[in-house]
């Protein structure tokens, strides 16, 4: 009987201190995830506010010479939509955690390849750029989609003007002759304004979405006919006269990019060459390089430089705003 007495006493305070520990985890988890709630909505807050304001000096002042480097952040986090993917997504964020991936690839290399400070350094600079690099080749590659519809879409929108006076259907047409990521907005844009949303609204909604300036533009001035009745293929035909000139300039500056990226690609095959032949008359050239303070800092220095170089090859067709 004893026994028994023990046995159940033994589970109910088992039990009680499995319950506490449940509802302590319980209210830390609840408390944790509405700490983390309440830093994202706050972050996130920070993150639009800086946005808009950002915008509003561009519409009033605008293009500015000189940004900061978490303005430039949060403009290829824009223009890369990868915010559709991964909504909670700021510029703090993403520096956050480009400096865990950079500490943590420094670690793995420091283990696996070599020890000397030098070459962690490197490694520690390489990782914490490579998101922004890929980050921004995909900002390029989706800009410059969008870029290459607009005139393409403004002929048709001119065509379908001259048949109809509703934008909404103007634009619903127009459709069926654009291609993503253009459609996408353009898609959204209509659906809205079925919905019932003004067309004030609706057009707002749509430059808010939209990254590519010259588009932007367009869709403010559409907005701006719509407020006042004025004829929308002027100002379509207007906007065109506008973008063939951009787009003669874009081509002149394109090819004096291929020139620049050629004679850097060049440059630094030449130096790779030289390197291999200096290889070739001295065996132990490559072992001092390694196992020595002043080879280390020679190889670093050099391997800087080509991270530079392949920096600039990457980065000299850089989105023009």
């Amino acid at each position: 009987m004893t026994i028994i007495i023990k046995t159940v006493l033994f589970l109910s305070l088992y039990t009680f201190i499995g319950a506490a520990a449940i509802n302590l985890f319980t209210d830390v988890k609840s408390v944790r995830i509405k700490l983390l709630k309440k830093y994202r909505d706050t972050v996130e807050k920070v993150y639009k506010d800086r946005i808009r304001n950002k915008e509003m000096l561009w519409l009033y002042e605008g293009a500015q010479n000189k940004e900061t480097f978490i303005d430039k952040i949060d403009s290829i986090i824009e223009t890369s939509t990868i915010r559709l993917l991964v909504p909670f997504l700021t510029s703090e964020v993403f520096l956050f955690v480009s400096l865990c991936f950079a500490i943590l690839c420094t670690v793995l290399f420091n283990i696996l390849v070599s020890r000397f400070i030098i070459f962690n350094l490197i490694a520690f600079i390489a990782a914490i750029f490579t998101p922004y690099l890929i980050l921004k080749q995909a900002a390029g590659i989706i800009y410059n989609k969008i870029d290459n519809q607009i005139l393409g879409w403004l002929n048709t929108i001119s065509n379908l003007c001259m048949s109809n006076d509703d934008i909404v259907t103007i634009i619903e047409k127009a459709n069926f002759y654009t291609k993503p990521p253009l459609s996408k907005y353009t898609e959204t844009f209509v659906f809205e304004a079925r919905q019932g949303l003004t067309l004030g609204e609706s057009f707002r909604n749509f430059e808010d979405k939209v990254e590519n300036r010259r588009l932007k533009q367009f869709i403010k001035n559409l907005s701006v006919c719509c407020k006042h009745d004025a004829d929308y293929k002027k100002v379509v035909d207007k906007s065109r006269t506008i973008l063939k000139k951009y787009f003669q300039e874009k081509e002149k500056r394109q090819k004096d990019i291929k020139e620049g990226k050629k004679d850097i690609a060049i440059t630094i095959g030449m130096g790779i060459g030289l390197f291999m032949l200096v290889l070739s008359f001295q065996d132990d050239f490559i072992y001092n390089l390694v196992s020595t303070v002043p080879g280390n800092v020679i190889l670093g220095f050099n391997i800087a430089v080509l991270m530079f170089s392949a920096y600039k090859v990457l980065t000299l067709g850089s989105i023009n705003y």
